[in-house]
């Protein structure tokens, strides 16, 4: 028999019952049906492997908003992974934060013009006229539902460098991608300066003041970012 027939032989669908007998189609069913369960138990073990740890450390009330603000504020997933029950409660945390925002830069506006005298102040009251113009709470339901509507980004995308791209575009949003993308996913860091401070504070050298100890510990965990 040549290779092609072989191969063609190999590729059919069609069952040559001359050369398989019911036994061979009945053990080789059984054999499948068994690779499958363990299959099943395999996946399953491991997603249990991985869920198991995540869930003690984030499953809680206060972890997981803060974890699907993250995933929001990411243009890569936005509201794409938050549960369809939790969505519209994210986006309304999301929303009152930015109005907090637009809030605060109005009293400091107002704040800082206060302190302005003579001339200049009276020209500001004339530049102060009343005009018709949208609150600040419409402008930013409309900045939040233009991302919204934004098309998917590609998972290879750096959401720093597309904040810093679209920070104009979204200016409210984007404080709030400064106040929680800088959040690390990992307690590893900070368990590595503990280690280092282990190492810097010893019985040896318990007359070590609080700020020298912050200053040298400052120095270990960033000497290799100097050039020799």
């Amino acid at each position: 028999m040549s290779t092609g027939e072989i191969t063609s032989y190999l590729n059919s669908n069609e069952v040559d019952e001359t050369n398989n007998s019911d036994e061979d189609t009945s053990a080789n069913t059984s054999n499948d049906t068994a690779s499958d369960t363990m299959l099943n138990h395999l996946e399953e073990h491991i997603k249990r492997a991985i869920k198991t740890p995540l869930f003690k450390r984030y499953d809680n009330n206060k972890a997981r908003p803060v974890l699907q603000k993250i995933s929001f504020l990411d243009p890569r997933y936005r509201s794409h992974y938050i549960e369809l029950a939790q969505k519209d409660f994210i986006i309304r945390l999301i929303k009152q934060e930015m109005d907090e925002i637009g809030h605060q830069m109005e009293v400091d506006k107002t704040d800082k013009n206060t302190n302005i005298g003579g001339l200049a102040a009276f020209l500001g009251n004339l530049s102060n006229i009343p005009v018709e113009t949208n609150s600040i709470q419409d402008l930013n339901q409309i900045e939040l539902d233009k991302y919204l509507s934004l098309p998917s980004v590609g998972l290879n995308c750096n959401p720093l460098q597309w904040w810093k791209i679209f920070h104009s575009e979204f200016p409210t949003l984007a404080k709030l991608a400064m106040k929680y993308l800088c959040i690390q996913g990992t307690s590893v860091p900070s368990e590595r300066i503990f280690s280092c401070a282990g190492n810097v504070i010893t019985d040896h050298r318990s007359s070590l003041s609080p700020e020298h100890a912050e200053e040298l510990i400052f120095l270990s965990m960033n000497a290799k970012y100097v050039s020799k």
